[in-house]
């Protein structure tokens, strides 16, 4: 009977002990997933970050391009005062053909 006891109390030591490991790897498993999920987050905030940057960069450039657009609109009609020698360019090519 003792050493049924005593086997029976060494088999439970083996098995809390066991268990400790399984707990200490399963803590261990947990940590470096947690670590893992802040990477994540830490690289979708930047991530968020520049793609604000990309954005406003996007809305600066439609800007510009509208403005730049609105101030040829505005010229075209004062370019047509010059003589840009179209007429001279277009009878060279009639030539030329």
């Amino acid at each position: 009977m003792v050493s049924t006891s005593e086997a029976t109390t060494i088999e439970g030591v083996t098995l809390v002990q066991n268990i400790g490991e399984a707990l200490q790897a399963i803590v261990s498993e947990v940590t470096d997933v947690s670590d893992l999920m802040d990477e994540i987050a830490a690289a979708a905030a930047r991530q968020a970050t520049r793609i604000s940057e990309i954005s406003a960069m996007v809305e600066e450039s439609t800007a510009f391009s509208q403005n730049l657009f609105n101030e040829t609109r505005r010229l075209l009609p004062q370019l047509s005062f010059f003589d840009l020698g179209e007429n001279e360019a277009r009878n060279r090519l009639r030539l030329a053909s």
